[in-house]
């Protein structure tokens, strides 16, 4: 099922128990991976605390208006918290959001601003900065 149908058919808190569950199998029983999470994987306790003994997390910050301006290029319907959402509904949304996920995101290994930043250059930060960590 795509993400959206397991948010309509079972819930969000459904969704991330199985998020979690696939998350932590992934990290516990892989070494030296990426994992991209999504905004919301970073939020239970249990799951921070596997991904920070096993890894490195990194949050790569975002102003409201860099993360409005990318989500608009994107397709809305896929994101079931924001789906149907007009412009100013989404700044709202997002604003909202953030301020519920910033202490968890506070528990990131790195923090790193990606306003006015390309892939290449932001790449290149990480690999410094997990490079420094060894």
């Amino acid at each position: 099922m795509r993400v959206c149908e397991i948010f309509q058919t079972h819930g969000e808190a459904f969704f991330r128990g199985k998020e979690s569950e696939a998350l932590t199998q992934i990290i516990q029983e892989k070494d030296h991976v990426v994992v991209a999470l999504g905004g919301g994987a970073f939020l239970r306790d249990s799951f921070r605390q596997v991904v920070n003994s096993h890894g490195v997390s990194i949050y790569l910050k975002a102003s409201v208006g860099t993360l409005c301006s990318r989500l608009l290029q994107d397709n809305l319907e896929q994101r079931p918290l924001l789906r149907g959402l007009d412009q100013q509904r989404l700044k709202f949304q997002v604003e909202e959001l953030l301020e519920k996920r910033l202490q968890a995101y506070g528990e990131a290994s790195f923090f790193v601003d990606t306003d006015d930043q390309g892939p290449q250059e932001l790449a290149c930060k990480i690999v410094e900065l997990i490079q420094a960590q060894h």
